[in-house]
């Protein structure tokens, strides 16, 4: 791989500029994972549940982790659609245009997994932490793990 000479002030911009996206994915993750779980909640308050937004804080917080073991799979399939892009920068610009994050098969597929198996941890858990039925909290969790899963692919 080739090195690319710039200035010290265009190194020092490009790294501020990546630490602040990575604090802004962990404050992203943070507020999704509350909203997500705020979401949820409505429907088990509806439902007449047993417990508080705690539960449902840590039934939505540990559905996550589904995420994390299907991260090494996710990742293979986008260094598979990395390995495509043209050295011509602008041909690898008009390539990235076009394609998606989804655009790789594997990593299609291992949010469709995750989307299935997430469902079924925070259905099942819901209903089993609330004293709610499984089927009303399964159909809740798919509905919104499916709205979830497409709005990613548009």
């Amino acid at each position: 791989m080739a090195q690319v000479n710039v200035s010290p002030a265009e190194r020092a911009s490009v790294n501020h500029a990546i630490s602040g996206g990575i604090i802004g994915v962990f404050i992203g993750i943070f507020f999704g994972w509350l909203l997500f779980a705020a979401i949820f909640h409505v429907f088990v308050w509806f439902a007449s549940g047993d417990r508080g937004f705690g539960t449902t804080l840590a039934v939505v917080g540990e559905a996550d982790l589904v995420s994390i073991v299907l991260f090494p799979i996710a990742a293979a399939g986008l260094f598979m659609m990395v390995s495509e892009i043209p050295s011509n920068p602008a041909a690898a610009a008009e390539f990235l245009e076009q394609t998606g994050p989804y655009t790789s098969p594997l990593s299609l597929l291992a949010s469709f997994v995750g989307f299935i198996w997430k469902a079924a941890v925070q259905g099942i858990g819901l209903a089993e932490a609330h004293g709610i039925s499984v089927s009303k909290m399964l159909t809740v969790a798919l509905v919104l793990g499916f709205l979830g899963f497409f709005s990613n692919l548009v």
